[in-house]
């Protein structure tokens, strides 16, 4: 089309989306609604998505348990930029859901862990060691939930691809062996088996 009709499309375009990110936090909810949200998010302008981020601080927990909030919450934390990205994690790490961390109510759940995952990896390193931090004390509790032992499993599987296994006892000094999630014996820890 010519450019004043390429103009109008534009604007009509932008009335549609602003109207849509009025209602951000029902949209993520709905079943087709969060799909308008994750294309936001992917292919969206920094505005839009940072809206977006804005929209869902402080209800991490909340939409991270819900299942179609959830996949909206990984987008989140995959298009957002470092400092959003910094802000989610953060949230979910120092924000206590009755006597545990937030983290730690996500990673028993069926959507959130999936959540956390991708949290993890898209952390900075300081960042994967507070999420480790936050974890380490409930390791093994963890074990007895069966999304609590995915978390462990992906944990386990990105240290034994850098060598380095996490210990139960201590998150920054990672020994081989020390860490096996699911009780199963794993070829990588087979060879520290006595």
């Amino acid at each position: 089309g010519t450019e004043p009709q390429k103009a109008v499309v534009s604007t009509q375009s932008t009335g549609i989306l602003d109207e849509l990110l009025d209602h951000t936090e029902q949209l993520v909810q709905d079943q087709y609604g969060n799909y308008v949200i994750q294309h936001v998010l992917e292919h969206g302008d920094l505005d839009d998505k940072a809206h977006i981020v804005s929209e869902l601080q402080g209800k991490v927990l909340m939409l991270s348990q819900h299942k179609f909030a959830s996949n909206v919450v990984e987008k989140c934390v995959t298009h957002s930029t470092r400092p959003q990205r910094v802000t989610l994690i953060d949230e979910v790490c120092n924000t206590m859901d009755g006597p545990h961390p937030a983290l730690f109510t996500m990673m028993k759940d069926q959507f959130a862990n999936y959540v956390v995952q991708k949290m993890y990896d898209v952390a900075d390193h300081i960042q994967k060691r507070t999420i480790m931090s936050k974890i380490k004390p409930h390791l093994q509790t963890l074990r007895k939930y069966p999304y609590g032992k995915h978390i462990l499993a992906k944990l386990e599987k990105t240290f034994i691809k850098s060598g380095q296994q996490v210990s139960p006892q201590n998150h920054c000094n990672y020994e081989p062996g020390n860490f096996n999630p699911t009780g199963i014996n794993h070829p990588a820890t087979l060879t520290n088996s006595p």
